[in-house]
C-alpha cells in the first residue's frame, strides 16, 4: 500500500512540473507574440 502511494505521488509531481513547463511555455510564446503585435 505504502509503495504504491508513494509511486502515484511521484507521477502526480511529474504531472504537476509538465504542466507547469507547458504553462510557462505558453506565457512566454504570447509575451512574444504581443511584443511582436504591438
Amino acid at each position: 500500500m505504502n509503495e504504491n502511494d508513494g509511486r502515484e505521488k511521484k507521477t502526480m509531481r511529474s504531472m504537476y512540473k509538465k504542466i507547469l513547463y507547458l504553462f510557462f511555455i505558453v506565457v512566454g510564446l504570447t509575451f512574444v507574440v504581443f511584443n511582436y503585435i504591438y
